[in-house]
C-alpha cells in the first residue's frame, strides 16, 4: 500500500518527524533546564509540561481551522511555528564563564507553549489524512505501521541527541544550541 500511495507514505513519514521531534525537544528541554539554567528537576518538569499545553491548543486549533479534512498548510505552519520556537530558546550569549539564556525561565513559558501549539498544528493534519487516506480493510494495519515507526524515530532521537550533546559539550557551547540543531531538522520539512 505505502509503495503505491506516495502521499500516504509522506504523511507517515512526517508523523516519524513529529515523534522525532517530540523526542529532541524533551530531551532539550531537560537539558537547559537542569544544566544550563540549573531550576532542578520539578522546575524543569514544569517546562516540558506546558509543550503539552500548546500540543492540545494547537490541535484543537487544527481542528477547527481544517473542518475535518487534513489541510496540510497546517502542517506547514505548524512546522514553521516549530523552528521558530526552537530558534528562540536556542538563543544564549557568554556572559562571565558561563552562558545566559535569552528567555530566562520564565521567559521560556510563552515561547514553549507557542512551539507546542505549532506542534499540535503541525501533527493533527498527519494524523487525519493516515487515519482516512486507507482502504478499509486496510485502516488498522496502516495505523499499526504508524505505531512501530513512530517508536523507531523515538528511539533514534536519543541517538540523535546524544550525538548533539557530544557535540556541543566538545566544543562548550550552551545547551541551548540542542535547539538550533532541533530548527535545523524541522524546517526543511516544514517548507518541503
Amino acid at each position: 500500500l505505502l509503495r503505491r500511495d506516495r502521499p500516504l507514505l509522506g504523511a507517515l513519514l512526517v508523523s516519524c518527524v513529529f515523534w522525532l521531534m517530540s523526542g529532541l525537544a524533551m530531551q532539550s528541554v531537560n537539558s537547559l533546564g537542569m544544566t544550563q539554567l540549573g531550576v532542578g528537576e520539578a522546575r524543569t518538569s514544569l517546562l516540558t509540561a506546558v509543550i503539552g499545553v500548546g500540543i492540545a491548543i494547537g490541535a484543537v486549533l487544527a481542528g477547527r481551522l481544517s473542518r475535518g479534512k487534513a489541510d496540510f498548510r497546517l502542517v506547514t505552519w505548524g512546522g514553521l511555528g516549530m523552528a521558530a520556537g526552537f530558534l528562540l530558546m536556542s538563543v544564549s550569549w557568554s556572559q562571565g564563564n558561563g552562558y545566559r539564556h535569552l528567555l530566562g525561565y520564565a521567559g521560556s513559558f510563552p515561547v514553549l507553549v507557542f512551539l507546542g501549539i505549532g506542534a499540535g498544528m503541525f501533527a493533527i493534519p498527519v494524523q487525519v489524512f493516515i487515519q482516512t487516506r486507507p482502504p478499509e480493510d486496510q485502516k488498522g494495519r496502516m495505523i499499526a505501521v504508524m505505531n512501530l515507526t513512530n517508536f523507531v524515530a523515538i528511539l533514534l532521537s536519543g541517538a540523535i541527541y546524544l550525538a548533539f550533546d557530544r557535540l556541543i559539550h566538545a566544543l562548550a557551547w550552551p545547551r541551548s544550541i540542542l535547539f538550533a540543531f532541533d530548527a535545523a531538522i524541522i524546517l526543511p520539512v516544514a517548507l518541503f
